[in-house]
């Protein structure tokens, strides 16, 4: 977790809080948001939206210091663009070239209509572009999506869904989406939405950073929905693990049949390589609506199943119908009909050897302060997370060239390595003695922290990991390279200087005990993952050949309750996939771990009749924690850090009770005190779902 909200809310000036805006809602749940993946088909009905003759697009930008600044000229963005048509009135074509010389960070936008798009109620409004932007070190992003103003008038925020976010570090095409459904009554955060202009947006453009993008869009549509019934989609994990004589925990997810009185029965098939198969059934009306199904599988293999890998097939039959034929239903993309009727959702790796997901916790000032203002832990966990820790989130330990300060780190390691409880330890960040830019600020405000160590330092740095991990040896369970290298302030080094320093971590590493996994630096969210699998080495290495585990880090988003029912508009499912989905344009396929998770924030979008995660009592919380966990798990997740134990922010709103996962609470006295009852539930959650 780092300081990045609030190093935006220091600055000051207009542009800094559209700027921050615009930031919060790209990753925001909302209630407009619409996935192009959804089993929906639109009607005949659509109304397009002409692109004029000819195309017009408006340039627009603000800086992170709330300056305004005239185009191209000196310390502002250097901007050449060019518009032209591909098919009248349906298609147009933008290429751009932007360089910030600002000394501040930059963000930019081309509006693409000088006329707004009236909302109309229910409806979709999409705009689709495809897209090809450059492949430079750095970490800006591009997106398309809406302005969004109010009726009457007002600018209320932009929009932007995961369909709509391009991977900068992708070289090749694009296909975006901006899906905006406003409710029945518009509203939109709190107010009620009256036009959308679209837009594309290019954010964090870091000085001397260029940007490159060719973005061809095509006219905005209006249509009605029309959902399209009985269908199938995959599995979340492409290949779900499981032991003999353990449970295997699966969510089948699509569209319900859409009949009311239908008596049925699901079917879940596990096919070996041979054709022989087991048969897993349930009864139940899950899937007799027509509305969208989560339908949840808790299935006990017999210890005598071969191990090996199966294909997973899930069917649904009606008793009342013909005898074992399956209900007709459509596969979603990547599931795949079977000529048996059934339909293959995924694939299940069974073995012998005990599978599950750690699920350890960051921890502030413990041993310490927090001990006397809280007590005892009393909790379930089976790591601790080094960042975190008193002295220890800004490598204060290392001192100089081989010179080292072990207090804080034996401190420790002595309170949380013991118990059967393992150490994460996580290298980020240069003293400011070692520093390459020693003067530079960082979001955790110690000077050049975020730089990588100056050169000459390298061979040092090298040996203080060995130092530290021969220290740890045999209380290890990962180790970790540097922390959400993907912001702006948290690592201000070049991608080939992020991978030649996970190198040297991950060769000490292995050298000392090859076992313990090297995890990947983790991106603050999925969407930062391609500024870390894209490094190379300045050996032209890829860095995830230096990593074991990769990942990136959770916030806001939430499981489904126990009937299956989203908490959040912003779910675990869909993050994971999006993870995996950014794996998959890397080539990369290695197990996955989220080293921070937290949900307690201003941005949560309740669905279901469930209270926002800040204002659910102990009780509920605790469930919906347990839930959440669950649903990593069921995404194949090996190792998830919890963010964090006693975090002690009071933020009323976003943080009632001083933790993203609610930890602790204000009594009545409003005093932060540990809360028990969530306390137990994610204690119950480390044990059912770790291995």
């Amino acid at each position: 977790m780092t300081r990045r909200q609030k190093t935006f809310l220091g600055l000051t000036g207009g542009g800094v809080f559209v700027a921050l805006l615009s930031w919060l809602i790209w990753f925001m749940p909302t209630m407009g948001a619409s996935s192009s993946s959804m089993a929906a088909e639109p009607d005949s009905a659509r109304q397009r939206v002409p692109i004029e003759s000819p195309p017009v697009v408006r340039f627009e930008s603000m800086f992170n210091d709330g300056k305004e600044r005239e185009v191209n000229l000196a310390d502002g963005l250097a901007v050449t663009y060019d518009v032209r048509p591909i098919q009248e009135g349906r298609e147009a074509e933008l290429t751009f070239f932007i360089r910030n010389d600002a000394k501040v960070v930059a963000n930019a936008g081309f509006t693409f209509s000088p006329k707004p798009l009236r909302i109309e109620p229910l409806k979709h409004h999409r705009m689709e572009a495809d897209v090809e932007v450059d492949a430079s070190d750095q970490r800006s992003a591009l997106a398309l999506g809406f302005h969004v103003f109010g009726d009457p008038g007002g600018y209320l925020g932009e929009f932007v869904t995961d369909d709509g976010q391009a991977l900068w570090k992708m070289p090749s095409q694009q296909h975006l989406v901006a899906d905006f459904v406003a409710p029945g009554d518009n509203d939109y955060m709190g107010r009620r939405a009256g036009t959308l202009v679209p837009r594309v947006s290019i954010i964090n453009i870091e000085p001397g950073a260029t940007v490159k993008a060719k973005v061809r869009w095509r006219a905005a549509e209006v249509f009605d929905h029309a959902r399209s019934l009985a269908r199938v989609s995959p599995v979340a994990a492409p290949v779900t693990r499981a032991r003999a004589a353990g449970v295997l925990r699966v969510k089948v997810a699509g569209v319900g049949l859409g009949k009311a009185d239908a008596d049925l029965e699901q079917v879940l098939v596990l096919r070996s390589a041979t054709g022989a198969d087991r048969v897993f059934t349930q009864a139940g009306r899950t899937w007799a609506h027509g509305a969208a199904v989560s339908d949840h599988w808790e299935v006990t293999l017999p210890p005598d199943i071969q191990r090996g890998r199966y294909t997973m097939l899930f069917g649904v039959r009606d008793k009342q119908g013909a005898q074992g034929q399956y209900v007709a239903m459509t596969p979603d993309a990547g599931a795949v009909r079977d000529k048996s009727g059934l339909i293959r959702v995924g694939q299940v790796d069974v073995s012998a050897t005990p599978v599950g997901m750690q699920v350890g916790m960051s921890f502030h000032r413990y041993p310490g302060p927090s001990e006397r203002r809280y007590g005892a832990i009393d909790m379930d966990y089976r790591f601790a997370r080094s960042l975190a820790a008193t002295g220890m989130s800004a490598m204060e330990w290392w001192k100089g060239d081989d010179d080292y300060d072990w207090t804080h780190i034996d401190e420790w390691a002595a309170f949380h390595g013991k118990d059967g409880h393992k150490l994460l330890m996580v290298f980020s960040g240069s003293p400011t003695w070692a520093s390459a830019r020693p003067r530079e600020q960082s979001v955790m405000y110690v000077p050049g922290l975020a730089a990588p160590p100056a050169k000459k330092y390298w061979p040092a740095y090298g040996r203080m990991v060995t130092a530290t991990l021969e220290r740890l040896k045999g209380r290890l369970i990962g180790v970790e390279c540097w922390n959400e290298p993907d912001l702006i302030g948290a690592f201000t080094g070049t991608q080939t200087e992020l991978a030649d320093l996970c190198k040297i971590v991950a060769t000490k590493s292995r050298q000392l005990d090859p076992s313990v996994p090297v995890i990947c630096p983790q991106a603050e969210s999925p969407y930062g993952m391609s500024f870390v699998l894209g490094a190379k080495t300045s050996e032209g290495e890829p860095l995830p050949q230096f990593c074991d585990i990769v990942g990136a880090h959770v916030y806001g988003a939430m499981g489904d309750d126990a009937q299956g029912r989203p908490y959040d508009a912003l779910r675990v499912e869909d993050v994971m996939a999006k993870m995996r989905t950014v794996m998959q344009s890397f080539g990369v396929d290695k197990p996955i771990a989220v080293t921070e998770y937290g949900i307690a924030s201003c941005g949560m979008r309740p669905l279901n009749g469930h209270e926002a995660f800040t204002r659910m009592s102990s009780a509920d919380a605790g469930e919906a924690l347990y839930q959440s966990v669950k649903a990593f798990r069921l995404a194949e997740v090996s190792m998830l850090g919890l963010y964090s134990f006693d975090h002690d922010d009071k933020d009323p709103t976003c943080r009632p009770g001083g933790s993203f996962v609610r930890t602790t609470k204000l009594n009545a006295a409003g005093v932060q005190r540990l809360d028990r009852e969530v306390l137990d539930r994610l204690g119950q959650a480390a044990r059912d779902f770790g291995p």
